[in-house]
């Protein structure tokens, strides 16, 4: 019998250690199927994260080959337009001069306006005060009148005899 207990036992702690294995395998295979899990995720993640920098690499280069065509195009731009740059220089430095040299010919001529202004005037004034002593010649009293008859035209034409101190002011103006 004791060869069949010691076979009893030996076959259970066999089993045990069967049973204890076949457990610890299952908790391991969970362990790495959640260790898996983690894995695929964070793959996932860096797969996404990898497309997302070759997107953005792809966008950037386009970018630069764009901008850097433009830049080129901008080159060829501003080559042609120095020369003509150069050109619009001189032609406003040109005109620059023409118009000082106009504004001082200008100059000239509103001085000499001002002065011919100043000249017509002057005269003006002295026609106007010429115009204004004869109106006063005209309608004032003439020494004449003293000698022409009274009659009514003669009276209209003389006007009023003034007092002896006029006549003598007006006799002195006449010519």
């Amino acid at each position: 019998m004791r060869y069949q207990w010691i076979c009893v036992i030996l076959s259970s702690l066999v089993s045990m250690g069967i049973l204890v294995i076949v457990f610890g395998q299952q908790q391991v295979m969970k362990i790495m199927d959640k260790g898996q899990e983690k894995l695929e995720m964070y793959k996932q993640r860096v797969d996404n994260q990898y497309i997302n920098v070759e997107l953005i690499k792809m966008t950037m280069e386009k970018r630069l080959t764009q901008r850097s065509k433009e830049l080129w195009d901008l080159e060829a731009v501003v080559a042609k337009l120095g020369p003509e740059l150069e050109k619009k220089k001189t032609e406003i430095a040109t005109c620059e001069k023409e118009k000082n040299k106009r504004t001082d010919d200008l100059t000239g001529i509103k001085k000499e306006q001002n002065e011919i202004s100043a000249s017509l005037n002057a005269a003006s004034n002295a026609w106007n005060q010429e115009i204004n002593m004869l109106k006063e010649q005209l309608t004032g009293y003439r020494s004449i009148c003293d000698h022409v008859k009274n009659r009514p035209l003669a009276l209209k034409l003389c006007g009023p005899k003034p007092s002896g101190k006029t006549t003598s002011m007006i006799q002195n103006k006449t010519p």
